[in-house]
C-alpha cells in the first residue's frame, strides 16, 4: 500500500518516512507542498497521506478534497492548530507523535482501504441506460415470439448469458439480432 508523507519542513517529513520505513513500510513519496502530494497521489490507485496541517500552498482538507477515491489522511498536527482548523474528516494524530499510535493507525487505514477496494470490485456495474433499453427489447421480443412472461424471458436470458459466458446486454443484442 502506497504511503505519501506532506510536511512543509523537509526534517519533519523525514522523520515520519524513517519511522515508516524502519517499520517495514514502504512510503512512495515525500512532499513540501500539497501541489506535490496531489501529482504523487495521482500517480497511485490508493494510499494513505500522512500530513500537517497546513503547507506552503494549502491546507490539509484542501488536499483531501483532491485526492483520489481509495486514500486516506493522518493529519498529525498541535492540538491547538487541530481545535482550530481540524475537522472529522480525518484520523488525527496529536504532537508529540508516538511512532507505535502512528504505525497502528497507518495500518488500520490500509486496511480500510483494502476492504474497500475489495468490496468496491465485488459490486456489479451499473448498467447503463441504452443497456437497460436494450435488455427491455429483448424481454420484450421473448413475451412477443415465445410466449414468456416478463419473468420467464429474465431468467431466459439470464440462463442464456450464463452458458455462453457473455454479459446479460450482449445476449439481449444476440436475442435481439436472432428475430
Amino acid at each position: 500500500m502506497n504511503i505519501i508523507v506532506v510536511f512543509p519542513k523537509k526534517e519533519a517529513a523525514l522523520k515520519i518516512k524513517n519511522i515508516l520505513m524502519k517499520n517495514g513500510y514502504e512510503v512512495a513519496a515525500v512532499c513540501l507542498t500539497g501541489a506535490r502530494a496531489i501529482e504523487a497521489a495521482g500517480r497511485l490507485e490508493s494510499g494513505v497521506i500522512i500530513c500537517s496541517i497546513r503547507f506552503v500552498d494549502m491546507m490539509y482538507h484542501e488536499l483531501k478534497d483532491c485526492l483520489p477515491a481509495y486514500f486516506e489522511m493522518i493529519v498529525i498536527a498541535r492540538r491547538e492548530l487541530w481545535q482550530e482548523y481540524g475537522g472529522d474528516d480525518v484520523a488525527y494524530l496529536s504532537l508529540p507523535v508516538s511512532g507505535f499510535d502512528l504505525l497502528d493507525l497507518v495500518d488500520a487505514m490500509q486496511r480500510e482501504i483494502l476492504q474497500r477496494i475489495r468490496k468496491d470490485r465485488t459490486k456489479p456495474k451499473a448498467r447503463t441506460g441504452e443497456e437497460e433499453r436494450l435488455i427491455r427489447q429483448a424481454k420484450e421480443m421473448l413475451m412477443q415470439k415465445k410466449g414468456y412472461d416478463e419473468e420467464e424471458a429474465h431468467r431466459y436470458l439470464q440462463k442464456q448469458s450464463m452458458d455462453s459466458g457473455n454479459t446479460l446486454t450482449d445476449t439481449a443484442w444476440a436475442v435481439i439480432n436472432m428475430f
